[in-house]
């Protein structure tokens, strides 16, 4: 059994929010291509992020077909939502326009987003206050992004106070709920850690890529491999392929359970979506080896 000598990131807020619950008609795929008001634009299908726009404003990807929720994002403009039906048949194309924002809480709100995806926590921090202070401290939206940051750096009190300002003021927050368990989880109290995620998945009624990302990886921190690999399948599921080191979880606890054929398959659906990811190299040259020890182990009678 292999393992990379690496220290894999914390995976944490990683651009997921919680969204209502995924509609799609199955294993056919679709086309969206959508063409954006700016290059800083986020785009978001089903309450996961797929980055910004680029320079040339137009997004495309596939995705499962049926309804799905689409929330553009673009900072000093209103969000722009739509529920579209996504077709085999021909690309659901989207042209996105936006008016200007009004309401100088949420344009706060907005900026202090763009600034914690960008990793400057210290100017997100700081806008998600001016954020609170408009609202005169009712925000749980900007009690969320702030919990997030202040986790981001290493302020865990802090960051678990705001999560519970946010569920004080928004019951039923599943976000919110997420956002605790990460901390308690980092913390090292799986038990908070997996209440929390299992409290966001029953509010977001079964959709929630981040929620059960975090169950499965504290369900890995304590040897419960097989309830991890559960729920990671379905945060890969749920996620639609943006989070490639979810693959190479999932492979690490296959192999620890001597499955070297899955743990293959995942590895290479790494690097089919990052192929010049961090852990590329490592394993392309770590998989023919694997191949080669499968082989012999299937041929012992």
């Amino acid at each position: 059994m292999r393992r990379l000598a690496i220290v894999l990131p914390v995976i944490l807020g990683l651009c997921f929010t919680v969204s209502a619950v995924q509609k799609n008609a199955g294993s056919a795929k679709g086309k969206i291509e959508i063409i954006a008001p700016s290059s800083e634009s986020v785009i978001w299908i089903d309450g996961v992020s797929h980055g910004k726009a680029g320079e040339k404003r137009t997004f495309s990807t596939t995705i499962a077909t049926g309804t799905h929720h689409v929330r553009v994002r673009t900072v000093g403009l209103q969000d722009w939502n739509r529920e579209i039906i996504v077709s085999s048949a021909r690309p659901a194309d989207l042209h996105v326009t936006q008016t200007k924002l009004e309401n100088d809480a949420i344009l706060h709100l907005q900026k202090g987003d763009a600034a914690r995806e960008n990793n400057n926590q210290e100017e997100a921090v700081k806008e998600y206050h001016e954020a609170i202070d408009q609202r005169n401290g009712t925000f749980p939206e900007a009690y969320v992004g702030l919990a997030r940051s202040l986790f981001a750096q290493s302020n865990s009190e802090d960051a678990a106070d705001a999560a519970k300002k946010a569920i004080e003021q928004k019951p039923g927050y599943a976000e919110a709920h997420t956002v605790l368990a990460n901390i308690y989880r980092q913390q090292g109290d799986y038990d908070s850690a997996a209440k929390e995620y299992q409290e966001s998945i029953r509010l977001s009624r079964g959709f929630s890529p981040e929620g059960h990302t975090g169950l499965g990886l504290t369900y890995k921190e304590v040897n419960r491999n097989s309830d991890a690999i559960k729920e990671l399948q379905i945060g890969i599921k749920q996620n639609a392929d943006t989070e490639p080191l979810l693959y190479y979880l999932i492979g690490d606890l296959y192999e620890k359970q001597d499955d070297n054929a899955k743990a293959i398959a995942a590895y290479e659906a790494y690097l089919k979506l990052a192929p010049d990811g961090k852990l590329a190299s490592a394993l392309r040259s770590m998989i023919p080896q694997m191949k080669k020890d499968l082989q012999v182990n299937t041929a012992k009678p």
